[in-house]
């Protein structure tokens, strides 16, 4: 995965289908693009994108593996007093419970990384971590949601949702549609 890749200092991971080449709703993190009146040349990013840039491509960011053993990284150019905040949150109930906190001086990077531990919770299938990197004037450089177990194996609740359509077409022909 990425954070394993970062935390070895390996550079130059590729994102399988960086973009896409039709509009669609596919894998892709940018969105279609041409230089045609309308378009943004080079695509505009999707959801998964932002979620990246914010995360493990982020030049200061935390993450943690098995066993507990979390690190925080400077790649950026520039020297940083970074703190990180790593936070189990339920997937039952929602409810957080933080697990370090701490505060670091980094030298400038790239590959600056210190090495923590945190006891990390009993049921890992009902629990993600979250580690929060702020600078000194508490600006989020970074947020990064980790899994502790694979997605086919966490305890996730069953969603209920519903849809219902109105029974009367719009004056401009579309048709309401509510999801609960």
């Amino acid at each position: 995965n990425i954070e394993t890749r970062r935390s070895t200092n390996e550079f130059g991971t590729v994102i399988w289908q960086l973009n896409e080449i039709w509009p669609t709703g596919g894998w892709g993190s940018l969105e279609y693009g041409t230089p045609v009146a309308g378009q943004v040349i080079g695509g505009r990013w999707k959801p998964l994108h932002y979620f990246l840039r914010a995360s493990v491509f982020a030049d200061v960011m935390a993450a943690c593996g098995s066993g507990g053993q979390c690190y925080l990284k400077n790649d950026s150019p520039l020297p940083v007093n970074a703190e990180v905040v790593v936070t189990a949150v339920s997937l039952d109930d929602g409810s957080s419970k933080e697990l370090a906190r701490l505060q670091q001086a980094m030298a400038a990077g790239p590959g600056v990384i210190y090495w923590f531990n945190v006891t990390l919770p009993e049921h890992p299938e009902s629990t993600v971590l979250t580690a929060t990197v702020e600078d000194g004037q508490k600006q989020v450089l970074s947020l990064n949601t980790i899994l502790l177990a694979p997605p086919k194996s966490l305890a996730l609740k069953p969603a209920h949702v519903a849809a219902t359509a109105a029974s009367k077409v719009n004056p401009d022909g579309t048709i309401d549609v509510t999801v609960t």
